[in-house]
């Protein structure tokens, strides 16, 4: 009998195996390269299929969160949580959309790295969402906003919201 594999039911089109799979012990042997390119390749009810059943790596964390729209990154947090460094790295590295969605997901503000390399990104739009969503920043940020001049956009929105705020 030939061993499943989830590349290989997936190739295979065959949802019942994907189950299957998703429910035996095998499912945890994954490699995070596989599950990757799982996470990238299958349609969304399979993904969510997969997330339930276990925990992708961080590789295959990335994917998720790159390619995978916001209720799979939503179901992501609520099942597993997301890796501090999948936050970091989403917004170092990722486009605008992935460190929205990622930011959109979010229900405890990240460590101050993750905030700091939002801030660097000089996003106008994302920067609001996180202030909407999270408040003050934290000094590094703030001082990050008074030394780079390419963040004066952002800076100053900071500044007349403060105003705003009577702080």
């Amino acid at each position: 009998m030939k061993k499943l594999t989830l590349l290989g039911i997936l190739a295979e089109n065959d949802y019942a195996k994907l189950i299957k799979f998703a429910h035996s012990g095998a499912v945890h042997s994954i490699s995070d390269d596989d599950a990757a390119t799982f996470y990238r390749d299958a349609p969304d009810n399979w993904k969510q299929t997969l997330l339930n059943a276990c925990a992708p790596g961080l590789e295959a964390e990335k994917v998720i969160v790159s390619y995978g729209d916001g209720n799979l990154v939503n179901l992501l947090r609520v099942r597993h949580g997301i890796y501090p460094q999948t936050v970091l790295w989403a917004f170092e590295h990722g486009d605008a959309q992935t460190a929205e969605r990622v930011l959109s997901c979010l229900k405890h503000k990240p460590d101050e790295k993750a905030e700091v390399a939002m801030a660097k990104r000089g996003e106008l739009e994302l920067f609001k969402l996180w202030l909407d969503k999270f408040g003050d920043l934290e000094d590094d940020t703030e001082k990050l906003l008074c030394e780079d001049p390419t963040l004066s956009t952002l800076k100053s929105y900071y500044i007349d919201r403060q105003i705003s705020k009577g702080v």
